[in-house]
């Protein structure tokens, strides 16, 4: 069977993306122009059209577009697609069946080519493709209705020859693939699903289809019908000769005994065989006969006829048709059948589907009669297939309902039973269970019922009437499939987890399937196990979080009591090709049996596969000898499992080890629910006695001290932070998101719990709720726990019990750990105890602040340039954690001459290293360097050297007698890292300094560089602390820049240009212009304004008065608004570089309760992505939205006024 190739599967994914915007295109032009969605015809339409355009309106009501009875007005939208579905899919599948050299041209009954349609049509004087569609058509009456009015909507030339094209653009190898077919409504859909889930709306049944269409894997379902059907097949063979399972050598040989050999043979290359043990066998070592690994199904049928399996989410067929090839082989084996007679019988006895979207069961009928034909050779009449749709929609009252039933009492009950039933289907579908409704619908027959609509369609002349009883009709097949139970249920299931869910699926949820609520998918999973005769089995694709995630403790211990768990397979994530569904999945056998109690269920793991191919690789056993077996493969104790913490799913054989949780205490950060306003990092804020606190969050790899860059608007746990929060969440609520109190101020382990889950030393700061935190028992565990949590074991241990992205804390605790092997680690690793807080890195705060530091680390040898460390440098290796930082030398010495200073400097009671607190120690010996005004400009003004001068100067006085020339070049490469290094300072200052700067500090710059657009124009570094300070220094700093280093560069380049010297005509032009545009930030008129969405309107700044609390993000708008004439790079406004600074919408919503229409007038209604004008004194809209809209603007004149309220409010 050859697969579609990722070149052609591309192919026909943009040909199907395109043709659906055009098929839908033309079918709305073509259904307008038969008024469909009018109240009135037009005048000029034929009897024919009238006709059509009824039945059209008709159809479309029945399939949920809505008629206002007031106006007679129709929508239209469902019945565009389903012109536009039925149009392209009938030209589709004719392809499909013509280049399978399977579509037949009726009076001949031969099969033709495309190429000899084409001569048919020419002959006839029609098109092609409307002539093979017609055939195709013909070949499958049951998928397209031959009285549906869809298809008798013309589509105008130009939608048909474009159609056509599209169809045409694709080569033949596509439509022989053996998988293509079952992409093609993946690619249909896939727009709709996009765009539903960028909607952030709750899942309904217009968009359910689309959002759970997922394609299903070769190689899951192969897996799944080996260790079921194969299994069981497998089984009754090693009975049969019990010298092979005695006797085989290993799963290779007993794989070929049990090779089907007719139709060509067919392997069963993902069946799983183990050994038994035998009592005295070594552990992980049976020498006891062969089994199936996942049981041989004993009291499944004995028969292959009367096993019966159904895939209840069918999709596009990939489950049923591979059920098909093996069933069909397995009955022409056992009962001698030719292969058109048990293709035949298999559908008739032994396959059914059923699927939500009507669309899909098209296509799995499709899929299952071309497989049929493909495999015995020739189009041949089938039987009626066992496909129905569970989610067709009512779309009539009651009363219009019972008429259908003509006066038959028993069958009028049975109908308003059918009613109920799919009243709430396009939301339901396969989860509906008539046999919890029980009475006349059971009772009447599902057979007779569909019997009686049967003759109500042969006499029925009502429009409407007719396309009720179709519906009907269907919903009656599809009920008898819902009620009926089955050997084998298999599938993948749909995914969706309860937040999306619509209220409808979720009140569903909580009356039938408590335990199994949280997603879609374990809804599923609890249905099929409903579905099962007394022995059946499901085998299912699902997510895996469901194997250990809490809210499913509850289903796990139910399943695991009362059901056979006959194999579990985790897959992990990067299972599909594509890389749209790249998620965690299982797949899982199930059975309906309660387990003996020695049960040993067989549990793989290929997670550590990086690629579907891998994984399906090792879930054959290829690539591993009998002897590794145990690694991918175990048998483990099904009830054993009870005893693991929150009854997790853990594919190992636990052993007798404590956990973490014997060890140490786990605790949350805090959650702020609005980090833009509460959250900094820490060089964005002026210190932390102005209410800010500095705050731990996580680290990207592991690292002995990290996530040191955030601070917190803390102000004691009893400002702001606090008062919103209560508001939040109610009065005495707050400890819900402010969490982490009992690790404040103790040593441990901060964790990140995403990913590999790397981790970091914790000094007892605040944390964020992306942090957990291991707060020993006993302080004097600390170096063991940490010597486990800063390997690779930990993540290994965690894993084994949850393999979520995200991992709650419980299962961090869960971990097994061995104290005593752990602690003989960190006796050997760290002798003399843990490095205590320290960094060369200047985006921590516990970086010392010397540039001279940064490349030292311990002693001499172990240092750059022969530079040890001034006390502690003969420690223990252990103790030293510092890495030289060549790379930042220069980003530290400039922040030092624009007299930045880092917080360990500015508290002497910060935990640090005794090396770092050395290096603080010596920053004072810098502070002659430091510029008093925080403005230094490249080129000399104002009396001050030039900004490379100075720099030079303090680098010089930083590295004392190890400093040379050569050291300059050295830090300029490192600067550059693989870059291409600047020629000297000059040049780095100018071109390359904020660049990097924005880069190394999260594009959060606290230096910032101001220019005129010249390169050998007007320069200035100013430190945006100076330039966003208290008490009008912001204001003052800003007219010291215009008007006084700026003003005296203006003033010599006008003595230049009188001079006649070359180019100060432009540096004058570009100058002047710098200074209109700083002139334009100081009056802070719109949309060159600050706005601060937190701050009531009286509060907003007026001009260029910032606050330094509110962030580098709010600050620098309008340095990146306003616009130089000329060389200034687009959106960086007068900033030589442009930062990564968005103001669109933050998440989240405000409280009504704080936020009154007077006073922030932007949270009601607000149209914040709307234009400028539209954004601009927004006064508040009728309707309070909470939206956390940041890029809006009020004149200055709008502020005084409300400043002017505010005061006659208080006077009053």
């Amino acid at each position: 069977m050859r697969a579609i190739s990722t070149e052609q599967r591309n192919q026909l994914a943009k040909a199907i993306l395109k043709a659906r915007r055009r098929a839908e295109a033309g079918a709305r032009k073509a259904l307008e122009s038969l008024a469909v969605e009018r109240a009135k015809l037009f005048n000029s339409m034929s009897e024919s059209e009238k006709a059509l355009r009824r039945r059209l309106r008709a159809h479309g009501r029945q399939l949920g577009d809505r008629l206002d009875r007031n106006t007679g007005e129709q929508s239209i939208e469902h019945l565009v697609h389903e012109v536009a579905y039925e149009h392209w899919h009938r030209m589709l599948f004719a392809r499909f069946l013509a280049e399978n050299h399977l579509l037949i041209e009726p009076e001949s009954g031969v099969a033709i080519s495309m190429g000899e349609c084409e001569d048919l049509a020419r002959e006839q004087g029609g098109d092609p493709w409307a002539l093979a569609g017609r055939y195709a058509a013909r070949m499958l009456p049951r998928i397209f209705r031959p009285d549906d009015p869809a298809l008798e909507v013309t589509l105008a030339p130009e939608t048909r020859q474009a159609l056509e094209k599209l169809l045409e653009s694709l080569p033949a190898e596509v439509f022989t693939a053996a998988d293509a077919l079952g992409w093609t409504y993946q690619f249909w859909q896939a727009e709709k699903k996009d765009a539903v889930n960028k909607s952030g709306e709750k899942i309904g049944a217009d968009e359910l289809p689309a959002v759970t269409q997922l394609f299903t894997e070769h190689y899951m379902v192969q897996f799944l019908y080996h260790n079921t059907l194969g299994a069981w097949h497998a089984g009754k063979m090693l009975a049969q000769r019990p010298e092979l399972a005695e006797n085989a050598a290993d799963e290779n040989e007993l794989r070929r005994a049990v090779r089907l050999g007719a139709a060509g043979g067919y392997d069963f290359d993902y069946l799983r065989l183990t050994r038994e043990p035998r009592e005295g066998d070594e552990e992980g070592n049976p020498t006891g006969p062969w089994r199936p690994a996942a049981g041989t199904f004993e009291g499944w049928p004995k028969t292959v006829a009367e096993l019966k399996v159904l895939d209840p989410s069918c999709g596009s067929g990939h489950f049923l048709v591979e059920g098909l090839r093996i069933l069909a082989r397995l009955r022409m084996e056992e009962e001698g059948l030719d292969q058109q007679a048990a293709l035949r019988a298999v559908l008739a006895d032994n396959l059914f589907g059923l699927e939500i979207d009507p669309r899909c069961t098209q296509i799995a009928a499709f899929s299952l009669a071309l497989a049929a034909w493909k495999q015995g050779g020739k189009p041949a009449e089938l039987p009626p297939l066992n496909i129905a749709c569970s989610g067709l929609p009512v779309a009539a009252s009651k009363g219009e309902w019972l008429k259908l039933a003509g006066g038959d009492d028993q069958l009028e009950r049975a109908m308003e039973q059918l009613h109920e039933l799919f009243r709430k289907a396009p939301e339901l579908g396969s989860l509906i269970d008539p046999t919890a409704f029980g009475g006349d619908l059971v009772q009447a027959g599902f057979g007779r019922v569909r019997e009686l609509l049967g003759r109500v369609l042969e006499q029925e002349d009502d429009i409407d009437a007719h396309e009720r009883a179709v519906a009907a009709r269907g919903m009656a097949r599809a009920a008898e499939l819902l009620a009926d139970t089955y050997t084998l249920v298999i599938t993948n299931v749909p995914y969706l987890a309860r937040g999306k869910q619509s209220e409808t699926l979720r009140q569903f949820a909580d009356d039938n399937h408590p335990a199994a609520k949280q997603d879609l998918a374990t809804l599923f999973l609890s249905r099929s196990l409903r579905w099962l005769d007394e022995h059946g089995t499901t085998a299912l694709v699902t997510p895996q979080n469901w194997l250990f995630l809490t809210s499913y403790k509850n289903l796990r211990e139910k399943l695991l009591k009362e059901r056979t768990w006959n194999l579990v397979a985790r897959l992990g994530p990067k299972g599909f090709q594509t890389p749209m569904w790249d998620f965690n999945v299982m797949l899982s056998v199930i059975s309906a049996d309660k387990a003996k109690a020695e049960w040993r269920m067989a549990g793989i793991d290929v997670m550590s596969c990086r690629t579907p191919q891998e994984k399906a690789a090792l879930l054959r056993g290829e690539g591993v000898n009998y002897g590794q077996l145990d690694e991918v493969m175990r048998l483990i104790a099904q009830y054993k499992q009870l005893e693991n913490p929150s009854i997790i799913i853990v594919l190992e054989e636990s052993a007798n080890i404590k956990r973490l949780s014997d060890f140490a205490d786990c605790y949350l950060g805090i959650c702020t629910g609005d980090y833009s306003r509460f959250g900094r990092y820490f060089h964005e804020i002026a210190d932390t006695s102005s209410g800010w606190n500095l705050q731990q969050t996580t680290v990207e790899t592991t690292t002995p001290w990290g996530g040191c860059q955030n601070a917190l608007l803390w102000e004691g746990g009893a400002g702001e932070l606090f008062d919103y929060v209560e508001e939040r969440l109610g009065v005495g609520g707050s400890g819900t998101w402010l969490r982490g109190k009992k690790a404040w101020n103790k040593c441990g382990i901060a964790i990140k719990q995403m990913g590999e889950l790397p981790v970091s030393l914790y000094s007892g700061h605040l944390y964020d709720n992306n942090v957990a935190v291991l707060i020993p028992k006993h302080q004097e565990h600390l170096s063991a726990i940490w010597s486990f949590c800063s390997s690779s074991h930990f993540q290994k241990e965690v894993r084994i019990l949850n393999q979520a992205l995200a991992v709650d804390t419980q299962y961090l605790l869960a971990a097994q750990f061995d104290f005593e092997q752990w602690q003989k680690v960190s006796a050997e690793k760290d002798p003399e105890w843990l490095p205590e807080p320290q960094s060369n890195d200047p985006t921590q705060w516990l970086f010392h602040g010397h540039p001279t530091g940064m490349v030292a680390a311990g002693p001499e040898e172990c240092s750059l340039w022969g530079i040890a460390d001034p006390v502690g440098a003969e420690r223990h290796p252990s103790l030293i954690c510092r890495e030289p930082n060549l790379k930042d030398v220069l980003q530290v010495a400039v922040a030092r001459l624009l007299d930045y200073r880092w917080p360990a400097e500015r508290d002497a009671d910060m935990r640090l290293d005794e090396a770092a607190r050395a290096w603080v120690e010596r920053c004072k010996e810098l502070d002659e360097f430091a510029d008093g005004d925080g403005i230094v400009a490249l080129r000399p003004v104002r009396g001050e050297r030039s900004a490379a001068d100075r720099l030079r100067a303090l680098l010089a006085g930083a590295f004392g007698d190890a400093w040379n020339p050569a050291h300059e070049r050295e830090l300029l490469q490192a600067a550059a890292g693989d870059g291409k290094p600047a020629d000297s300072l000059e040049d780095w200052l100018r071109d390359d300094f904020f660049t990097e700067h924005c880069k190394r500090f999260h594009h959060r710059p606290f230096l910032w560089h101001l220019w005129d657009g010249c390169k050998d124009g007007f320069h200035v570094l100013v430190n945006y602390h100076r330039l966003s300070g208290p008490r009008g220094e912001a204001r003052r700093t800003l007219e010291s820049i215009t008007y006084s280093y700026l003003r005296e560069w203006i003033e010599r380049q006008r003595r230049e240009q009188q001079a006649g010297r070359e180019g100060a005509d432009a540096r004058l032009a570009a100058a002047l212009d710098l200074q209109a545009q700083l002139e334009i930030i100081l009056a802070g008129e719109p949309p060159h304004d600050l706005f601060v969405r937190w701050k009531p309107l009286h509060e907003q700044p007026i001009g260029w008065d910032p606050d330094i609390n509110d962030g580098v993000r709010l600050n620098i708008r309008p340095f990146m608004s306003v616009e130089l004439r000329k060389g200034g790079r687009k959106g960086a406004g007068i900033l030589r570089w442009k930062p990564n600074v968005k103001w669109n919408k933050d998440r989240g919503k405000e409280p009504q309760s704080l936020r009154s229409k007077e006073d922030y007038p932007w949270f009601w209604s607000c149209p914040g992505d709307g234009s400028l004008e539209e954004r601009t004194d927004f006064q508040g809209g009728t309707t309070f939205d909470g939206n956390r809209w940041n890029d809006l603007h009020y004149t200055n004149a709008t502020k005084r006024a409300a400043r002017e309220r505010k005061v006659k409010e208080e006077e009053q």
